[in-house]
């Protein structure tokens, strides 16, 4: 059985070139903002994927992760800064606002993959 591949974390001082790398690239608009959410929150890429906009409070600013997504199963509640809510505020703009945050191109699914774009 192989052992699970882990992704290295991206070093701080090179997020500045990732962004403008992914910005110019031909990513959609929901994976270059989904990737962006993962930067934002220190959050892994399933759990932006999964994300629900019933999870979100924007007002408070507020993401409530599910105990049944988390692999502690126990509720997480993330704090978003200005630029995540501007950025969900944009995705937010470009669906409906009900279900999937980052719907895929299957109906009813969400994105599959964000890491095609992610720095080897």
């Amino acid at each position: 059985m192989d052992a699970k591949q882990h992704r290295k974390s991206l070093l701080y001082d090179k997020v500045p070139d990732f962004l403008v790398a992914l910005r110019a690239s031909s990513a959609g608009d929901a994976t270059k903002l989904a990737l962006g959410l993962v930067i934002l929150t220190a959050s892994v890429s399933g759990e932006v994927r999964l994300a629900q906009w019933s999870e979100f409070d924007l007002d408070r600013g507020i993401w409530t992760r599910p105990a049944l997504r988390m692999k502690s199963k126990k509720e997480h509640r993330i704090r978003l800064s200005p630029r995540a809510l501007d950025l969900l505020s944009k995705e937010w703009a470009l669906r409906s606002g009900r279900g999937d945050v980052f719907p895929g191109t299957v109906y009813g699914k969400p994105i599959s993959d964000i890491y095609g774009h992610y720095p080897k």
